[in-house]
């Protein structure tokens, strides 16, 4: 869902966020079989500016909970933002609406303003995960519908209890977002899905291949989530030449902007990129899914072969875009297809 209103740092495309055109989206997304819908949670807009509106992530998912059918829904909260027990009741109440549709993405956050203007401690890169996995810890054992006593670190729990109608109502997948080994090792730990920014097919290899080494321990396997960035056109010229396109029309102050607050922040997850690479705001384009149908349906096959097994796509109009995917690349993959969001 485009809760930014947009995913591209260019200029002559900024939108705002409305509920309208999410809920246009899904319901264009539900007709064309995709799997899942995405909303991420972010308190200020990291694509337009923190003067731009960005959609209640809580709020626009348990809407569309109640009027969407068959397919699920992914929310991303970030700990220090909810405690522990407001989001497991929260995330319950939204998983009653959907019918068990729902699955939870932590998300530990990077933007120092973000935490500053709700007076939220910004903590290291390795405390915020501490935090995090205290937080998925104390999720987990209240989706378990028994009392739970916990002493941590960030979080207490006193014989705190959500109770449960049904054993399956605290069935909620976790996914886990990040780059760095620390994800991993949550992921290892806690995950169903462990979720990244999209990479480079060397890079990929690479970062399975550690998630995998270190789920070892824990005798546990999660599935892999990427965020892309999908230009498709008649041919693989004209697609690429719309790239570039996009590329040439980048707004400069607002990738200048982003760069500030990363420098302030201190965030490593995209140090070194290039303004090319922050024209859009996950790196979508170093999955390469630039190029015609053929192209686009042969680099698919591709990642999978590589081990992801979820795409969370973005495109420059979301709405029209998000109908042609479907029309044309969804039933041309076979039933055992990677999923796609």
């Amino acid at each position: 869902m485009p809760v930014y209103g947009g995913w591209l740092r260019v200029k002559g495309h900024k939108y705002r966020p409305t509920f309208k055109i999410c809920q246009a989206i899904a319901s264009k997304a539900e007709e064309y079989d995709y799997d899942y819908i995405y909303f991420s949670e972010n308190y200020l807009n990291v694509v337009y500016g923190e003067e731009c509106e960005v959609a209640d992530a809580w709020a626009y998912a348990s809407a569309l909970a109640s009027v969407s059918k068959k397919i699920e829904l992914v929310v991303a909260v970030k700990p220090g933002f909810h405690t522990p027990f407001s989001l497991a009741r929260l995330a319950q109440g939204v998983n009653h609406v959907c019918e068990g549709r729902l699955s939870v993405n932590i998300v530990c956050g990077w933007m120092q303003r973000e935490f500053q203007q709700y007076g939220i401690a910004y903590l290291t890169h390795d405390k915020r995960y501490e935090r995090a996995c205290e937080f998925t810890e104390c999720i987990k054992k209240l989706w378990s519908g028994l009392p739970v006593n916990f002493d941590g670190d960030y979080y207490t729990l006193d014989n705190a209890i959500v109770a449960m109608g049904d054993h399956n109502d605290g069935e909620i997948p976790v996914w886990i977002s990040g780059q760095s080994m620390n994800a991993k090792k949550m992921v290892a730990r806690y995950g169903d899905v462990y979720f990244i920014d999209s990479m480079s097919d060397e890079e990929l290899k690479k970062t399975i291949i550690s998630l995998r080494d270190v789920e070892k321990k824990y005798n546990r396997k999660s599935k892999i989530a990427m965020s892309v960035f999908i230009i498709m056109r008649d041919s693989d010229e004209e697609a690429k030449a719309r790239h570039q396109a996009i590329i040439n029309n980048r707004q400069q102050n607002l990738i200048d902007k982003f760069r500030e607050e990363m420098d302030v922040s201190g965030a490593d997850m995209w140090k070194g990129l290039t303004d090319e690479q922050l024209v859009d705001s996950n790196c979508g384009f170093d999955a390469c899914l630039i190029g015609s149908k053929q192209t686009i349906l042969e680099k698919i096959h591709q990642l999978k072969n590589h081990g992801i097994d979820i795409l969370l796509c973005q495109f420059e109009d979301m709405l029209n875009d998000t109908v042609e995917f479907g029309e044309k690349i969804l039933p041309e993959l076979s039933i055992e297809r990677m999923k796609v969001i």
